[in-house]
């Protein structure tokens, strides 16, 4: 048996040789060598305290997840996938550039052996110093609901009134507000609620915290708040014009019609108007336009506000002062409205006399005595002497005070030729052949009567009947 095996012996260990590299040939054709690449391999940051620990904070710029290249066996390559590989960067080891060498290796340990890795990718970081800053808490009611119409938020009280805030510098740049977001909707009674803290940017749009490096000194704050009712009541006001006896108001003007207070419905319910005291209005002839102003908080009752921006009412008063004044006439200038028919009539006061006016002080100042015409009418009187009032036509907005009379005869036409006084112009009266005793002033007066209709009555209005003896006087001179 020895020497059975032992004989050929070169030839045995060639034929062990020939068999393994057969069984290598074999293997190699059926499980070849390949190369492939792997990405969005998770990588692990290590030993983060090294940037964080010195309040700095870091951000990854690029090189998020690896990209390797492996080679190694078919049957091992086709297996692999991002989760066959661990990948880490140690914070530790940053360079000055602040890029980070990528570690992998494989989690299957058996494979390490068979399989060549060539990692891709190099990790860059930013990094930026982190600050510290205190904000005030706010309210922010934009993103939940409203509160049914008729309420309003009238206070809150934030728990925590001030905290503090450590960010990247760039993102505290970005900070507008720290504020709790409350839920007003279906809200109509006071209520309490605790919220988590927010940081706004300046458009009102919440900042990711976590996704910023963004902490809070407490991560939330209670809030107490107290809800009212609202109601539109109407503004009231009256001038007591009676008080003003020489002004005239020509017209008032109010800022606002209506407000809009809050309180508690049991207050608001007690309130139908808001009524403001004009007393003490204080009118001059010097002045035509005067503003009351009120501060209308001060006129609500406790526990009752103005709610709006609003906060003053005006009462814009608009008059014209009542003012007389005196003007002078020669009583040639006096016309005179023709008598009883077959009468005529003329002035014997001479000279001058004067007469004053009252009236709006804008009209008054308008008045030009030329422009009128002044006269007495001795309509429908028959033969006797009368004392007349002179009148004026005036618009409306004057009267006439302190009037003056003339004395008026009136004599039948068919009388012989009457001695007319003297006027102070020098003009004298006299007799016309058919009787009829006038004055040139006169003349033009009848004339003017004619054609200004608004001022005198017509012709036909002067020749009317009637008898007014000459005791009269008072009723004829009206």
């Amino acid at each position: 048996m020895r020497k059975r095996l032992t004989n050929n012996i070169g030839y045995k260990i060639l034929s062990v040789i020939f068999a393994v590299m057969l069984w290598l040939t074999v293997l190699n054709v059926s499980d070849p060598q390949k190369t492939a690449t792997i990405t969005n391999i998770p990588i692990t940051i290590l030993n983060e305290n090294a940037v964080t620990g010195q309040d700095k904070v870091y951000k990854i710029a690029s090189g998020k997840t690896a990209t390797v290249e492996v080679t190694g066996p078919r049957t091992i390559i086709d297996s692999l996938e991002p989760s066959s590989f661990k990948a880490t960067v140690d914070l530790s080891k940053l360079s000055i550039t602040n890029a980070l060498e990528v570690d992998v290796e494989m989690v299957t340990a058996s494979y390490r052996s068979k399989v060549d890795i060539d990692v891709q990718t190099t990790m860059r970081i930013e990094v930026e110093d982190l600050i510290e800053e205190e904000y005030n808490v706010e309210m922010d009611y934009k993103s939940y609901g409203s509160l049914p119409d008729g309420y309003v938020v009238h206070e809150t009280n934030i728990d925590v009134d001030s905290v503090k805030v450590k960010a990247p510098v760039s993102t505290m740049n970005k900070i507008s507000k720290v504020a709790v977001q409350l839920d007003l909707s279906g809200v109509t009674e006071d209520f309490q609620v605790t919220e988590k803290l927010y940081a706004f940017d300046a458009r009102g749009n919440i900042i990711d915290a976590e996704a910023n490096n963004i902490t809070f000194e407490v991560p939330s704050s209670k809030v107490d708040v107290v809800i009212y009712s609202v109601k539109q009541v109407p503004v009231a006001y009256e001038i007591a014009e009676e008080n003003y006896e020489d002004t005239i108001f020509t017209g008032t003007e109010i800022s606002h019609h209506h407000i809009t207070i809050k309180g508690r419905k049991e207050a608001l319910d007690a309130i139908t108007e808001l009524k403001l005291d004009t007393t003490s209005l204080q009118i001059t002839p010097e002045e035509d336009v005067y503003n009351l102003a009120y501060d209308v908080q001060t006129l609500l009752p406790v526990g009752v506000y103005l709610y709006g921006d609003e906060k003053t009412i005006t009462i814009t008063v608009n008059t014209d002062a009542v003012v007389t004044k005196g003007y002078t006439v020669s009583v040639s200038d006096i016309a005179i409205m023709t008598p009883a028919e077959g009468y005529t009539a003329f002035i014997e006061t001479t000279g001058d006399i004067s007469y004053t006016l009252k009236g709006r002080k804008s009209i008054l100042e308008a008045f030009e005595q030329e422009d009128k015409m002044l006269y007495v009418s001795a309509k429908n009187l028959v033969e006797g002497v009368y004392e007349l009032q002179v009148k004026l036509d005036l618009e409306e907005g004057i009267t006439q005070v302190a009037i003056p009379s003339v004395k008026v005869k009136v004599v039948p036409k068919e009388s012989s030729s009457v001695e007319l006084p003297s006027n102070s112009d020098g003009s004298s009266e006299a007799t016309t052949s058919s009787g009829n005793t006038t004055t040139e002033k006169t003349t033009e007066a009848s004339a003017t009567e004619g054609t200004t209709e608004q001022n005198t009555p017509s012709t036909e209005e002067t020749t009317a009947s009637g008898d007014i003896s000459p005791q009269q006087v008072g009723e004829a001179g009206n």
